[in-house]
């Protein structure tokens, strides 16, 4: 089954991989089918705002 994700859900997945995972955010974008900037500005408004469910 295929499944379409949003940006902002790609975004979800994406981040933690970059904030905790310590993954490079180039790489993370491409394999996310997403731009770098797009990852830096969900991770800088995670940061700033962090989703319920995200804490340490």
């Amino acid at each position: 089954m295929i499944v379409e994700l949003s940006v902002m859900e790609q975004g979800y997945q994406a981040v933690p991989l970059v904030i905790h995972d310590g993954e490079s955010v180039v790489e993370v974008a491409r394999g996310f089918g997403l731009s770098r900037q797009t990852v830096h500005l969900l991770g800088t408004a995670t940061v700033a705002a962090p989703a319920e469910g995200w804490e340490n």
